[in-house]
Formats: structure tokens, C-alpha cells, sequence
């Protein structure tokens, strides 16, 4: 899924894209709801979602 900041690399880059996040299909539907978002703020608006805290906030 293509998030707001996503960029399109030159050709004949190699690489996982800024902006580009791969989701299953049970949680492709909550990336595709925040598509107009940043990449960093879409996955902090899921783990919010979903109940999960940041890794520095675990207890």
C-alpha cells in the first residue's frame, strides 16, 4: 500500500520504496483508510487501532 509519502525510485533501484507498506489482507482495509496519510502516521494510527503500544512504551 502506497501511502502520501511514498516516491516513486529512479529505474533500476533496488529496494523496499519510502511510503510503500505491504498489509495482509485482514489488515489491508485499515491502510487503505489512511492512504492520505504519512507512512509513519498511517502505522501509528493502526497500532493505536489495534491496541498495540510502541515498543518504547511496553511495558
Amino acid at each position: 500500500m502506497y501511502f502520501a509519502d511514498a516516491v516513486n525510485p529512479p529505474p533500476g533501484w533496488v529496494g523496499h520504496p519510502a511510503g510503500a507498506v505491504w498489509f495482509c489482507g485482514e489488515h489491508a482495509p485499515l491502510g487503505a483508510d489512511r492512504k492520505h496519510l504519512t507512512s509513519h502516521s498511517a502505522l501509528r494510527e493502526i497500532d493505536a487501532a489495534l491496541g498495540r503500544l510502541p515498543r518504547r512504551l511496553r511495558p
